[in-house]
């Protein structure tokens, strides 16, 4: 469990109540969604000024019970079950997911330290997707290229001999930001962070090249190939790139519909 940069979580408002979901077995769909895909989640406390990254290990209607992972700083994790409110943030297939606790106890689950939240009597369910986004092609999927971060401390010589630039593959994408998924061994990377020297080449259109937020992170590891997948937005993109994607995700989409 890592300590990451993240946005703070939606205010509650009359505005959002048509998001919100009362139903007790459309929650535990919700929550069994993101435990069983194993979806990245964020845990704000301390009035949204700390946070940490976690995953949801079981969900137990019968003890009216959420369980999730703790880490290794024990500071952190004293801050989070002495607070009073705990707002959790999750992205399900795009959709983000939130909704409030008022306590965290530690427990173990599977001889682990974790913690122990209670089942939320409602959980807000937003999308708020500006743009159409279309899955890439599979038979040629798209590779894109990145620069490789730079550490804060000096790498070891053979990590430094890396390439400054690491390729991934283009799963999804719109006009306002693209999934990616990658091997984590390859990058180290967490949500909130930017990917400077974003190119991609669109097939019979033109190149791409700009910067991105990763804005969430999920598991999407297939048996033993371990994989990572990042949903994305474009940042400063001039306008005349924005219409290249645009025609390509038109085009994309046409020959979907004609096959």
């Amino acid at each position: 469990m890592l300590k990451t940069l993240s946005a703070k979580p939606e205010i509650e408002s009359v505005d959002m109540e048509r998001f919100q979901v009362y139903s007790r077995v459309e929650i535990l769909a919700v929550l069994r969604a993101i435990q069983a895909q194993r979806v990245l989640m964020t845990l704000y406390f301390n009035h949204g000024d700390e946070f940490i990254l976690t995953t949801l290990l079981s969900v137990n209607p019968e003890f009216e019970e959420m369980v999730f992972d703790a880490g290794p700083d024990k500071q952190l994790n004293k801050r989070l079950t002495d607070s009073q409110r705990i707002i959790g943030v999750a992205f399900v297939d795009s959709v983000k997911v939130q909704f409030n606790a008022t306590r965290a106890e530690s427990t173990t689950f599977e001889g682990s330290p974790a913690f122990r939240l209670r089942l939320p009597d409602s959980v807000l369910r937003l999308q708020r997707r500006n743009y159409f986004r279309i899955p890439t092609p599979i038979a040629k999927p798209l590779k894109c290229t990145v620069a490789r971060p730079v550490p804060p401390e000096p790498l070891a010589p053979e990590a430094a001999a890396k390439s400054k630039v690491v390729e991934l593959t283009v799963v999804e994408i719109g006009c306002g930001g693209l999934a990616l998924t990658m091997n984590p061994d390859e990058l180290r990377i967490e949500p909130g962070a930017s990917l400077e020297q974003f190119t991609l080449e669109l097939p019979g259109e033109g190149s791409l090249e700009c910067k991105l937020i990763v804005c969430h992170i999920s598991d999407a590891s297939k048996g033993a190939i371990r994989r990572h997948r990042l949903g994305c937005q474009f940042v400063d993109m001039p306008a005349a790139m924005a219409t290249l994607v645009q025609r390509y995700v038109n085009k994309v989409d046409r020959e979907r519909k004609m096959r």
